[in-house]
């Protein structure tokens, strides 16, 4: 219980008046209190005598003779009063102070078991703001994560948040708490919101911004402050692992298809040819093309030429789904596909499926009018690995034979022998 109680408010009240020289003050309520609060009086009095040197319990003997009604030590010595009003009023700070820090460190306490028992980044954060918007009774609240890549603020975990997802890092008191990396206490329409920085090293992790019906003290603040510079750095090691592995898949992924990319492909594929030679069936590499793929472009916009692209990759995503298979976007509308076959005939067969279901999708235009037919040439190769001397000779053969079936007549695979 903080002393701030009614019984405390009146005693100090009195010794106020008290202090001031003032001894003909209406000390009725003081008087009167029932045997319960004090009780409670005095039994504060010597919590505060056993916490405390003996020079300091000579001089609270003074609130003894108040306690019994007995001003008469105190008028005689107002100014020997004076000083230990002054006291009184540090010990009270001081209990104050020690109640305020418990209650700080079960907080803190109460949301390090609930973060703990969470697995992965965003249930941890989840689990800090709500239990610190239910701790200190607020209403709504928001952790906003850096990404160092976009140079964005994104939401990563709320309470009852109505605001935006994102934040561009040049946007509102959002970019002013995240460039200056101090915290900001603002109020408005009745709502007092308090919006601070993650740091970790001098590094910002992200943006927390909490909003109240009622003011923030400053025992919400320290907690507040105190849960995140605990937690920082577990945020920001979490924070870089899951960055670590969105730069790896860009890295991999071609942008507008979302399925691997050339410079994965050049990497990759030795190594599968490596771990292949052990088993004794057939690797299989085929390169496709888009047949008069800049008609398309020409004829209705590079937007229907990126939404036929598009629709190839979903096909070979969807038809390549098997463990060990990877389909790749090479160069413009360039595409090829890895995989193994137990024979040269079922690799045709699969391959064939493949160029029919891309020559029977359906692309609008923009006045929603299906686009001219799309067709796919195909170059195929199928070797045992132990007949594939290296990676470059295995593309260059499969890419031959790819300008061979389109000299055919294009929307043909021509396969290896």
């Amino acid at each position: 219980m903080w002393i701030s109680d009614e019984y405390y408010s009146e005693l100090l009240n009195s010794l106020k008046h008290l202090s001031n020289g003032n001894y003909d003050f209406n000390d009725d309520k003081l008087k009167n209190f029932n045997g319960d609060e004090y009780e409670d009086i005095t039994n504060e009095i010597i919590k505060i005598k056993s916490n405390t040197n003996n020079h300091i319990i000579n001089s609270i003997n003074y609130l003894d003779s108040l306690m019994d009604g007995d001003y008469s030590k105190i008028k005689s010595d107002g100014d020997s009063y004076k000083q230990i009003y002054d006291k009184y009023n540090v010990f009270a700070d001081h209990l104050d102070s020690n109640d305020k820090q418990h209650w700080i460190k079960d907080g803190t306490s109460l949301l390090i078991k609930e973060f703990l028992h969470k697995d992965n980044i965003k249930d941890k954060l989840n689990t800090v703001i709500n239990t610190i918007c239910d701790y200190i009774n607020a209403d709504e609240g928001a952790i906003y994560i850096y990404n160092s890549i976009n140079d964005v603020l994104e939401l990563e975990a709320s309470k009852n948040e109505k605001g935006k997802n994102d934040f561009e890092i040049n946007e509102s008191i959002i970019n002013e708490v995240a460039n200056d990396k101090k915290a900001i206490s603002t109020f408005n329409n009745d709502i007092y919101k308090y919006v601070f920085p993650i740091i970790f090293n001098d590094t910002l992790v992200g943006v927390v911004d909490i909003e109240k019906n009622t003011a923030f003290d400053k025992i919400q603040i320290d907690y507040i402050q105190d849960i995140f510079s605990i937690l920082s750095g577990s945020f920001y090691n979490a924070i870089q692992t899951r960055n670590n592995k969105k730069l790896d898949v860009m890295y991999k992924t071609d942008n507008l298809t979302n399925i691997y990319n050339k410079r994965y492909f050049e990497q990759l594929i030795p190594d599968i040819l490596n771990k292949e030679k052990r088993n004794d069936g057939y690797i299989c590499l085929a390169i496709l093309d888009v047949d008069l793929f800049k008609r398309f472009n020409e004829k209705f916009g590079q937007n229907i030429g990126d939404k036929i692209l598009i629709s190839i990759a979903e096909v070979l995503k969807r038809k390549a789904a098997r463990h060990g298979d990877k389909c790749f976007r090479l160069d413009g509308d360039k595409f090829a596909l890895i995989f193994s076959a137990n024979d040269k005939m079922k690799a045709f067969f699969f391959m064939n499926t493949i160029k029919d279901t891309i020559e029977n999708l359906k692309v609008l235009n923009n006045d929603r009018m299906l686009v001219d037919k799309v067709t796919v040439s195909i170059g195929l190769t199928c070797k045992r690995s132990n007949e594939i001397n290296d990676f470059n000779t295995l593309y260059n053969e499969t890419d031959q034979l790819l300008i061979k079936a389109k000299e055919k007549g294009r929307n043909k695979i021509v396969a290896s022998d």
